[in-house]
């Protein structure tokens, strides 16, 4: 059936139209290089050069967080403030109301807000505070050391 189609291209006349190039000849292309793999190359030196202080475990997110206030600024320049429950709810500080629920999964610190997809966050610390990046650990989110650093 392949043969048949074959044959039948130059005579519908598919197969010699002007200004068709050439066939693409391999062995004249420039050699290609490989992409390194992210994942097994590289992963702590790029974390590094963009997160600002050390990326936390799970466990010490929730030493450090939970049944307690936390407090900071979005990247917007917003504030926030609320508590992290020992039950996994967040609650609003004034009120005590609950807000949303959190938990920690792996090494992320997690977030299911209403009417909003839950969202979990890379959590790194430093002398001056606690930063929070998108899972992937590269977009700065949120930050407990306000303004947020224009470096980072």
């Amino acid at each position: 059936m392949i043969h048949r189609l074959l044959f039948a291209l130059p005579v519908l006349g598919l197969g010699a139209c002007a200004g068709t190039p050439p066939p693409l000849d391999v062995a004249t292309l420039p050699p290609t290089e490989e992409t390194k793999d992210w994942d097994g190359w590289g992963k702590d030196e790029n974390l590094a050069a963009r997160v600002q202080g050390q990326p936390m475990s799970g466990d010490a997110i929730k030493a450090r967080l939970t049944g307690r206030v936390l407090s900071g600024c979005y990247a917007s320049g917003n504030a926030f403030s609320e508590i992290l429950g020992n039950d996994g709810v967040v609650r609003a500080p004034q009120t005590g109301d609950p807000l949303a629920k959190y938990q920690i999964q792996g090494d992320k610190l997690c977030f299911a807000y209403p009417s909003q997809s839950q969202q979990c966050y890379t959590v790194s610390a430093d002398p001056k505070g606690l930063y929070f990046y998108t899972a992937g650990g590269f977009d700065l989110v949120a930050a407990t050391a306000c303004p947020i650093p224009l470096d980072s």
